[in-house]
């Protein structure tokens, strides 16, 4: 037994010299096995335990005998012991969620808060392989994608399991060949919980009517699925490094030309890691990537709604991700600007506006030909100021906003310049402009109206810039 966990640690990058472990000790079977797998690998591996028993304050005499069981086992051992008392039936009402996931929550919970103040590396638990293969089948009637598939993993977010190919037989053997006992908890006989179900009425029918070898068989299943999906995960994040871009705000964009090159299952695992990234995987299902997926062959500007405030929208040519919990609702309020004045604008750029100037002045006092002022520049823009009749204001986009094409074009909507541009509807509302009325002077990180550009027949220029900020 003690040398086929530690190959299997071994294997797995479970344990490693001077780790200091955390054993959720329940007092059951598995719990005590891995008590003393561990124990027994504890000089060679330089390792420091220590024991954490919960009392859930549910099963009464029977629950008190646990803990004393707990107890005096560490005594014994010469492990330190900890017992910790929670009363789970009221957390569950609480929560509102089962007595058994509440039971799970308080269980990981605590021995994360004894890691974390102690200083432990990580936290040990008994899982074996028939509850391997409940977990893999309860995925499986749930819906679960390869990922859930693959079961509990070796070792994954500090939480180790040395014991999960190991049988419940050998587990009890191996207690049975040292003459020790362990507690029974009744409750594992009762069939209201889900997973009890499966393991006292689906597992047995499985071992008796289709193999005796069943759980070993959808464990091994497991392993499998699980360098399978390892496989997937390092393809997945190969492309995603070369396709997505991140954005301020949480938003990631998805090149979608060669992104439509994938095939579907890599399309959807890629999906799952930047939506992992970006606030993790909690509610969203296989329904929700197929979802996001169809947004590849539809329309520019439809979109989906995922769970936690999170959304998709299909772009011209991305995919954008973004988590509305992140986003800056409001924008600008319309400001009338004044010459020699300087504006902060939500992105902590500074919109300084200067004073208009004679150009030939304004050329030599910064040293600059007449042509320059007429080279594109994204941050700085000069204007023809006696083309500008009314206030000027800053604010974002409003029905009926135009631009002058200049050259006979004539004008041009500011709706059809974002379309042409391929601005989505939502960056539309955030991007700030330079207006006159109706007629858009500078629509800022773009480009400016015909009708105010510096031309050689200009007498005054009114600078405005743009610097600092994200």
């Amino acid at each position: 037994m003690i040398q086929k966990v530690e190959e299997y640690c071994r294997r797995n990058g479970i344990i490693e010299k001077g780790d200091k472990i955390i054993i959720g000790l329940s007092g059951g079977a598995d719990s005590v096995c891995l008590f003393f797998v561990l124990s027994a690998l504890k000089e060679k591996y330089n390792l420091t335990l220590q024991v954490l028993h919960i009392h859930h304050e549910i099963r009464g005499i029977e629950a008190d005998r646990d803990a004393d069981f707990v107890e005096e086992l560490c005594r014994q051992y010469q492990v330190p012991c900890l017992i910790e008392r929670y009363p789970v039936l009221d957390f569950a009402k609480q929560q509102k969620i089962s007595v058994e996931e509440a039971g799970r929550q308080v269980r990981y919970q605590a021995m994360e808060r004894l890691r974390e103040k102690m200083g432990f590396t990580k936290i040990a638990v008994a899982h074996h392989s028939k509850d391997q293969a409940e977990t893999i089948l309860f995925h499986l009637c749930r819906g679960s994608g390869l990922a859930g598939l693959r079961g509990m993993q070796p070792f994954h977010g500090g939480i180790i399991r040395p014991l999960l190919l190991v049988s419940r037989l050998e587990i009890e053997d191996f207690l049975k060949e040292r003459k020790q006992s362990w507690c029974m908890d009744s409750t594992n006989l009762e069939n209201n919980y889900s997973r009890n179900f499966l393991r006292n009425q689906v597992i047995p029918l499985l071992t008796e009517k289709i193999n005796t070898d069943a759980i070993e068989h959808i464990a091994a299943a497991g392993e499998i699925l699980k360098e399978a999906y390892d496989y997937i995960r390092e393809e997945a994040q190969h492309w995603a490094d070369n396709l997505v871009k991140e954005k301020k705000d949480g938003k990631i964009e998805l090149e979608i030309e060669r992104f439509l090159l994938l095939a579907p299952f890599l399309r959807k695992e890629i999906y799952r890691l930047l939506l992992e990234k970006q606030g993790g995987l909690r509610d969203i299902s296989t329904v929700h990537l197929e979802q996001i997926d169809r947004l590849l062959f539809g329309m520019a500007g439809h979109s989906i709604d995922l769970p936690n405030k999170r959304k998709v929208m299909r772009k011209y040519d991305t995919l954008l991700f973004w988590d509305q919990k992140l986003e800056k609702k409001s924008f600008l309020d319309e400001t009338d600007l004044v010459f020699g004045k300087q504006y902060t604008l939500p992105s902590k750029e500074v919109l300084f506006i200067g004073v208009p100037e004679e150009i030939d002045q304004f050329c030599l006092k910064n040293g600059i030909k007449r042509e320059k002022i007429m080279e594109e520049n994204p941050c700085t823009k000069c204007f023809d100021y006696d083309t500008i009749k009314d206030t000027l204001k800053l604010r974002t986009r409003e029905v009926g906003d135009y631009l002058e094409l200049g050259a006979g074009l004539g004008t041009k909507s500011l709706k059809k310049y974002f379309i042409d541009q391929k601005i989505s509807r939502e960056e539309r509302d955030q991007i700030p402009l330079i207006a006159e009325g109706k007629h858009i002077l500078w629509v800022i990180g773009y480009r400016i109206s015909a009708r105010c550009k510096v031309t050689d027949a200009t007498r005054t220029i009114l600078q405005i810039k743009i610097s600092g900020g994200q």
